[in-house]
C-alpha cells in the first residue's frame, strides 16, 4: 500500500508572510517552512499519497518533471516526520 502521510493533530501552524511556522505542541518541536512546504503540509490529510502530493506539487510549476518534484518532497517529508509534525 502506498504511503499517506498526514499532519500531526498536536501541531499550530501560523503564517507570517512568506514564513510558515509549524510548532509540534506535544513534543515542542518548531519546524519553519515556505509555502511550497506549506502546501505540502496541506495535502498531507491522510488520504493522499506521495505520488499524488508530488504531482499536485508539480502541477503549480510548470515545466517541472514530478520525479524530480516527489524527491524533494519525500526529503522534506522526512524532516517533517522527525520533528513529529507528519506520521505516515
Amino acid at each position: 500500500m502506498a504511503e499517506q502521510p498526514k499532519l500531526s493533530p498536536t501541531c499550530v501552524i501560523d503564517v507570517q508572510d512568506s514564513t510558515i511556522s509549524v510548532l509540534e505542541t506535544e513534543r515542542g518541536r518548531l519546524m519553519l517552512t515556505n509555502p511550497v512546504g506549506a502546501k505540502i503540509l496541506e495535502l498531507c490529510d491522510g488520504v493522499r499519497t506521495v505520488d499524488q502530493i508530488a504531482a499536485e506539487i508539480a502541477a503549480g510549476f510548470p515545466g517541472a518533471e514530478v520525479d524530480v518534484v516527489k524527491a524533494d518532497v519525500e526529503e522534506f517529508l522526512a524532516i517533517a516526520r522527525g520533528k513529529g509534525v507528519v506520521a505516515g
